[in-house]
């Protein structure tokens, strides 16, 4: 026989073995596809694959199914029995390549989808899954070109134009992206994917009042709009309004209330917030509703990184142009018994060297143990008790002792009272005459629009040596955050002593500071930068006013939530409250190692 003869009998075989099956066990398996019934139309290709091992729907919807459930190696195996049967099946071709990218080889299925597209060059379905792998492969530029050749050919697309702009927005081209969601708006103003997706590009633009305001009119025209509420409460939290973030947050979940998305959402808003303990149990329910979801990975090892045993070391080398040399070495500890009680443990030993004269040298260790607890909202409080000693002759050992709380981080407003009570080991000179202090401060600080902080304290001190001294200090400040890395501001503080003494603290009727701050700062792949620096000018009673300087550089890894090493130095020619004796000609210098570890 020849082979047209052959392909002829091999066609009239199958059809016969088909129509000799009854028409509705043909329909049903098709009927259970459209349906969306995936086991029964599983159950029933499988048998339409037993009667003709050929039949080509059965083979590629099989095929399917397996990939959905992950069976990789089976579903690619059916697509190579269909492509052996039908080479120029498209469709088939494209959906293989899909089942590659979602087993994770993108730059295969990339490639097959190039061959493909040199056959058929305006394919549209392997046009639409290229741009798609791309854009997952991190390949934005390339996938925008493909978006491009796609729109050539469907231009009225709306799909593909959407896809197109998300795909800008990945890419940080911003305006390109905002200006295609324009451009659908115009032909439809109605568009709520449109409208989604632009406020969307607009947060990611850090232009987060217009997002919040486009998200404000979605869920004033549908009350019961999640993906509006979703984005108001997230825009809201990322620009620093904790407390109206988490309550748009809320009303997500009045609408939806076991959305995972939302209670995550929130989740981080209590975390930012300070309520690790709160946000640990929205996330632990979202983990019972779906442990799959992208986020919850991530904002859980944070909250369990804020509550799990943690321990940190860190050696401090510091100098000045008076003679001192100081090392510490610190350790720390902290354990929660509960979510909301946690104990702290602190201890520290210090080498102080005075290297002119008078020569000295003395070391001082100490140690505190603290209990820290937190109330819902966010109100927290501690108490820790210790002490310290030094090997001066005749020391005493001096007890440490301190209270503080602090109202809730949910506020715009808010505040720390603290009392401390301590040895001043911080110099040979002041270990040697065995001088403490006690202090009472209030902290205060506020943010009165998106990017803008504001600080205020005041403080009462008393110094304790060869005879009691007191200390009354203040300080303001401002700062701005104009860009993701960068912030300025400006502070002033001033502080002054009651009594000229030579206990070897430095103690001025009064010293003022003024200074002028910028701050850079940037986060990549784990590591972070940071880069301050602070001129100014400083004032001390019967001094004239003199130039200051202060420079400070931070570098550190993280591994993971909660485990990170760092290293830090810093120089100064200010007056600073405990070791210069003198402004104006004074030098300080700093040097820093840390390594915090949770368990």
């Amino acid at each position: 026989m020849t082979p047209v003869a052959v392909r002829a009998l091999t066609v009239w075989l199958t059809l016969a073995v088909v129509l000799s099956q009854p028409a509705t066990a043909q329909d049903e398996a098709d009927a259970a596809w459209d349906r969306g019934d995936v086991a029964v139309a599983e159950r029933l290709y499988t048998r339409r694959l037993e009667a003709d091992s050929s039949d080509q729907r059965a083979l590629h919807r099989m095929a399917l199914m397996h990939a959905w459930n992950e069976r990789y190696s089976e579903s690619l195996a059916l697509f190579d029995r269909l492509l052996a049967i039908a080479p120029e099946n498209s469709e088939a071709a494209v959906d293989r390549a899909r089942v590659i990218a979602w087993r994770g080889d993108l730059t295969r299925a990339i490639t097959l989808l190039d061959e493909l597209l040199a056959q058929r060059p305006t394919y549209v379905p392997a046009l639409q899954a290229r741009a798609q792998f791309a854009a997952w492969a991190g390949e934005l530029e390339s996938a925008i070109q493909t978006y491009d050749q796609l729109l050539e050919i469907t231009p009225e697309d709306r799909n593909a134009r959407y896809a197109r702009a998300r795909t800008l927005g990945w890419a940080s081209r911003f305006d390109a992206a905002t200006a295609e969601y324009d451009s659908l708006l115009r032909t439809d103003p109605n568009d709520r994917e449109a409208q989604l997706g632009l406020a969307r590009i607009l947060s990611w633009a850090n232009e987060l009042d217009s997002a919040a305001t486009l998200y404000r009119a979605m869920v004033d025209r549908d009350p019961t709009d999640l993906d509006g509420w979703r984005g108001l409460a997230q825009t809201l939290t990322w620009s620093g309004k904790l407390l109206a973030g988490e309550r748009r947050w809320r009303r997500a979940l009045e609408v939806a209330p076991e959305d995972v998305p939302s209670l995550v959402g929130l989740a981080q808003a209590l975390r930012w917030q300070g309520r690790e303990a709160a946000a640990l149990q929205l996330l632990e329910q979202a983990e019972r509703l779906d442990p799959t979801y992208r986020d919850l990975r991530t904002q859980l090892q944070w909250a369990r990184a804020a509550t799990a045993p943690r321990v940190s070391v860190s050696s401090v080398l510091e100098g000045d142009s008076d003679g001192n040399r100081i090392t510490t070495f610190v350790a720390r500890a902290a354990v929660r018994p509960v979510p909301r009680v946690e104990v702290r443990v602190e201890g520290y030993t210090r080498d102080l060297d005075q290297v002119e004269a008078p020569l000295l040298e003395r070391t001082t260790r100490g140690g505190t143990v603290e209990f820290w607890t937190q109330f819902e909202p966010g109100w927290s409080g501690a108490l820790g008790v210790g002490a310290s000693d030094s090997d001066a002759p005749n020391a005493d050992a001096i007890g440490r002792f301190v209270v503080w709380a602090a109202s809730p981080g949910r506020y715009p407003v808010g505040g720390t009272l603290r009392f401390t009570r301590s040895a001043l080991d911080v110099t040979a000179l002041l270990a040697d005459r065995g001088v403490d202090y006690h202090e009472v401060s209030l902290a205060l600080r506020g943010e009165p629009a998106t990017g803008w902080s504001v600080t205020a304290g005041v403080s009462r001190a008393g110094f304790d040596g060869s005879e009691s001294n007191r200390r009354i200090a203040g300080a303001v400040g401002g700062s701005r955050r104009v860009t993701r890395s960068w912030t300025f501001g400006a502070s002033w503080r001033a502080f002054g002593f009651q009594k000229n003494l030579n206990d070897g603290y430095f103690d001025p009727s009064l010293y003022t500071l003024t200074e002028i701050t910028g701050r850079w700062q940037r986060e990549f792949r784990g590591w972070t930068f940071l880069i301050e620096a602070a001129p100014g000018l400083q004032t001390l009673t019967g001094v004239d006013a003199s130039a200051s300087a202060r420079a400070r550089g931070v570098v550190s890894y993280r591994f993971a939530p909660g485990r990170e090493v760092a290293a830090s130095g810093g120089l100064s020619t200010t007056g600073l409250q405990v070791f210069s004796s003198e402004a104006g000609t004074y030098r300080y210098r700093t040097l820093s190692v840390s390594v915090a570890w949770t368990f």
